[in-house]
């Protein structure tokens, strides 16, 4: 017994905190959802260099920078460090998903045109062409007449909510669903109106998007401001009873917090019809 405690205790003394044998992308994850990108990049970085660090995290590390360079609109620099995760671990789970998009990834609508130049030569020569030719345009204007912007864009927050189902990503596709079917009015005499700007009675699309984003993120903060949406929806559709049932939701959810939306219902309850 007591040699198994002289083992056993240069051993625990040996392994260090707990903090230290997690995951190696946790830290930089933690910088990239608090909005600290740089310190983000410099640690993914820095794993993808780490001896100690092993195939699944350097993996996970590129993958992140990709996506942080995508997020930049640097998709050159995405597309390139994608290529290089497909590349170097090929079996990996980020690679596999990379490998299927990447084709979709690099027509973003707004892409540079060029890879990133390692000569210096030919980036002067570039920039020589560049200077004669500084009149051009090198993003895509698309014109959308008679393209049906509502439909189009909820098809690919669709995509995303099928493809992607229960991730950060999906809950966002969700609540831009739910923006676009609320609809808008383009500006200038002629512009077209879009979902309850055209049709003020279609309010049901919304109330089935709300729910499954209440499915999907129970406790979400957006859900106060959906409902008020909602509730504003039937208002200017004139159909009071149901302006008056979701305005009683807000006030039931709030569950006394005293929140903002919560006020601004029991506002709206003073004065309902007109």
């Amino acid at each position: 017994m007591n040699h198994f405690k002289v083992a056993i205790i240069p051993l625990l003394l040996a392994l260090p905190p707990s903090t230290a044998i997690a995951d190696r992308t946790d830290l930089p994850q933690t910088y990239y959802k608090h909005g600290l990108i740089e310190d983000a990049k410099r640690e993914f970085i820095a794993v993808t260099f780490d001896r100690k660090a092993d195939d699944e995290e350097k993996a996970k590390s590129l993958s992140a920078l990709g996506d942080i360079a995508f997020d930049e609109s640097k998709t050159a620099l995405a597309l390139a460090t994608w290529r290089e995760l497909i590349e170097t671990y090929p079996e990996s789970k980020e690679a596999k998903l990379v490998s299927e998009r990447i084709g979709q990834l690099g027509q973003a609508v707004e892409e540079s045109t060029g890879e990133t130049l390692d000569n210096a030569i030919a980036r002067s020569y570039i920039r020589h062409g560049d200077f004669w030719s500084r009149g051009k345009e090198e993003k895509l204007t698309i014109d959308s007449s008679w393209i049906p912007s509502d439909k189009a864009a909820i098809g690919w927050f669709d995509r995303v909510i099928n493809e992607f189902p229960d991730t950060p990503a999906a809950t966002l596709a969700l609540k831009k669903k739910f923006y676009t079917l609320n609809g808008w009015k383009e500006p200038g005499q002629y512009g077209s109106e879009y979902g309850l700007a055209k049709m003020p009675s279609r309010v049901d699309p919304l109330i089935q998007v709300f729910e499954e984003l209440k499915v999907a993120s129970p406790n979400d903060p957006d859900l106060q401001r959906f409902r008020y949406m909602i509730a504003q929806g039937f208002w200017k559709a004139k159909k009071f009873d149901q302006t008056r049932e979701w305005l009683q939701k807000i006030i039931d959810d709030d569950q006394g917090k005293g929140g903002f939306y919560k006020d601004l219902a029991e506002w709206r309850l003073k004065k309902v019809e007109y």
